[in-house]
């Protein structure tokens, strides 16, 4: 990702725009629903994830809050899937052993490690770079 000075603190999002967010997204969502039966499961779920991550909060966040917010929540989007990984692959190794239930605390068990290790290794680069 570019550099880009953080921003701290939230931003003030509009209702209509959350909304507007919501429908575009399951506009999307739901056409690629649609087409699961033409296309194996492993596809559907690989798109799926873009239209959130590559149409839906770039294309209302860039006009609006400008450059430097986009590449900051296109960085956050970015190490978040490091937990999102986690979770999966937890949950695919766990399923076949345990009950669904513990499989899926598991899963989110390695997900929450991941995060706080990602997040440990980034202030500890940040303290290095500094």
């Amino acid at each position: 990702m570019p550099r880009v000075p953080k921003q701290s603190g939230g931003i003030a999002i509009p209702a209509i725009e959350i909304v507007a967010r919501i429908l575009v997204a399951l506009g999307l969502a739901g056409t690629i629903i649609v087409g699961a039966d033409f296309f194996p499961a492993s596809v559907i779920g690989v798109l799926l994830a873009i239209p959130i991550s590559g149409s839906i909060l770039p294309c209302f966040t860039l006009p609006v809050y400008g450059y430097q917010a986009t590449v900051n929540l296109l960085a956050g989007f970015a190490k978040g899937l490091h937990g999102f990984c986690a979770f999966f692959t937890g949950l695919m190794l766990a399923l076949p052993v345990f009950q669904p239930w513990a499989a899926f605390f598991l899963a989110l068990l390695a997900a929450l490690v991941v995060a706080v290790l990602v997040y440990r290794i980034n202030q500890r680069w940040s303290s290095l770079s500094s």
